[in-house]
């Protein structure tokens, strides 16, 4: 039973509960327009009626403010017909007006909310009664949303107050708020009602969902009736960031890795498999392939799988120039505290063996990034001989004295890069005791990855043919091979030319540094690109988002 209280309470949205909200509502293909369905929904709500109606920009810009995101880009729209979930398509510029102004609306989206004079309206049947079936068609791919969710974004910064007696506000509170703001029709003349656009039955899985406001002193308080629920005002009392919504600058670099990137892949993919099958057989592969071929998430990919997914039995580590045989296999550190003299300590490879062997029956994973950056031979050391698959469980002697075996049931997937100094070492090392696999600049994965970022047809096709043609000349030129992964990011035309400027001409120029007629056709070929204004129906005309 819920606790019983004397006067009126104030509470929040939980951040668990919003972050949930967000994550879900970036996944789904909802239009970027629904924020303007919303906006004129409410409006109708307070006006009483669909038509004539006019867009609260302030409103807009409560809901969607996000401190902490991209310069001059302070707006976050969890709304985004593709789908893909990825935050960098989904913040705003600071031109709200502009986004949603009438100018703006494409002819599809000017017919679905103007009228004849040039105001907003929301669609009505033959009765005048909300007919939600062009926005459900038009803006929801025809499926229904979690009600909870969207609420739970829009009020996430909205703080609510409860009356006596009523305890603390649940799922149910925050669901009839949202009915009660934008007055959302059951049912009209016999006919389903604007409810039917959302799921009323899910649930979010964090609890609780609201919790106590810190202070709510400073908030304007409302006449209520006893037992009811409302929001304390129209506008937030508190601004929930970008890092506590989890599309912060930290958390996008922590999805541009490799590591969260392979969890999302399916290890049925063919080359996966190839991959895993490799490994198996051979007890180690070598994936060898220019920079921005995917080659450390599927690395990673891979020993998850392997792995079942036991981050336990899974290892990383990046060679470099200064990595050595110490760091890896063994070596003598200064004893910790204020001991004096030194310490023998495994290395990290050294160490994972160890766990491995005390498993046999269970498959460890140990990934090796930038296998060419450092010395191989140098950092092995003796191991080298021994991680040959028929050289397993043999014991080996350490310059320590000490006997080693590297087990049976530790598997090796290493990444390098071909331009690298010590290619020739590394094949001459490794050639007869690992496969290799070759990870090429893929034109089908950049086409596919470009349409899931909602760019324009016209620029997907243009990047592509540039990217064949760039790739075509490494042939010749080996360093003019450019991997998909570099387009990864690529929504619009303002990300493609900060590619360019920052990363793509710097690869012309190194490629091409002694055929300068060659570079500046491939920079002109790259300019041409944008000759012809981009054409995206699925977004707004001048959201420069």
């Amino acid at each position: 039973m819920a606790e019983e209280l004397d006067e009126p309470s104030a509470w929040l949205l939980s951040a668990e509960v919003v972050r949930e909200a967000v994550e879900l509502l970036t996944k789904e293909k909802i239009h970027q327009l629904f924020v303007l369905y919303l906006n004129l929904r409410r409006r109708a709500h307070q006006l009483g009626r669909f038509v004539q109606l006019d867009i609260d920009t302030d409103q807009i810009h409560d809901w969607l403010d996000v401190p902490g995101g991209p310069p001059d880009k302070p707006h976050f729209r969890p709304f985004n017909p593709t789908g893909n979930g990825q935050p960098a398509a989904f913040w705003l510029n600071r031109n709200l007006a502009g986004s949603y102004a009438p100018s703006s609306l494409r002819d599809a989206w000017r017919m679905l909310f103007m009228d004849e004079e040039g105001t907003y309206r929301l669609p009505v049947d033959a009765t005048g009664s909300p007919d939600p079936a062009p926005i459900a068609k038009s803006l929801l791919a025809d499926t229904q949303i979690p009600a909870w969710a969207v609420a739970a974004f829009i009020f996430r910064n909205f703080g609510f107050r409860v009356g006596p007696r009523e305890g603390a506000p649940g799922l149910s509170a925050l669901l009839n708020t949202f009915r009660d703001y934008f007055g959302w029709t059951s049912s009209a003349n016999g006919k389903p009602g604007e409810e039917v656009l959302f799921d009323w039955e899910a649930e979010p899985s964090h609890s609780p969902v609201m919790v106590p406001h810190p202070d709510a002193s400073g908030l304007e308080q409302y006449p209520l009736e006893v037992g009811s629920v409302v929001l304390y005002d129209d506008h937030p009392v508190r601004r929930l960031d970008a890092s506590a919504l989890g599309i912060g600058y930290e958390d996008k670099a922590d999805r541009a890795t490799a590591e969260p990137d392979a969890a999302r892949i399916d290890k049925d993919d063919p080359a996966i498999r190839e991959l895993i099958d490799a490994v198996l057989h051979y007890g180690g592969v070598i994936l060898s392939g220019p920079p921005g071929t995917s080659k450390t998430v599927y690395a990673n990919a891979a020993a998850k799988a392997l792995a079942d997914y036991d981050k336990e039995r899974t290892c990383f580590t990046q060679f470099h120039q200064s990595y050595q045989f110490d760091d890896f296999i063994e070596g003598y550190r200064p004893r910790e505290g204020d001991a004096p003299g030194f310490e023998h300590r495994l290395g990290v490879f050294a160490n994972f063996c160890k766990r491995a062997e005390k498993h046999p029956d269970q498959a460890y994973v140990f990934v090796i990034d930038e296998l060419s950056r450092g010395d191989v031979g140098r950092i092995f050391g003796e191991a080298l001989t021994y991680i040959e698959r028929s050289r397993r469980n043999q014991y080996f002697t350490l310059p320590s004295g000490r006997k080693f075996k590297i087990p049976h049931n530790l598997y090796i997937i290493a990444t390098m890069n071909p331009l690298d100094r010590g290619v020739d070492e590394v094949d001459a090392a490794f050639e007869r005791r690992f496969a290799k696999i070759a990870t090429i600049p893929d034109p089908v994965v950049l086409e596919a990855r470009l349409r899931e970022n909602g760019l324009p047809e016209n620029l997907i096709t243009g990047v592509v043919n540039w990217f064949n043609q760039m790739n075509g000349l490494a042939r010749e030129s080996p360093a003019a091979a450019v991997g998909h992964a570099y387009f990864w990011g690529a929504t619009d035309e303002d990300s493609l030319k900060k590619l360019w400027r920052y990363q793509l001409s710097h690869v012309v120029e190194r490629a091409f540094r002694h055929d300068k007629e060659q570079e500046t056709r491939l920079t002109a070929a790259w300019e041409k690109l944008f000759e012809v204004a981009p054409v995206d129906e699925t977004a707004p005309e001048g959201d420069e988002g």
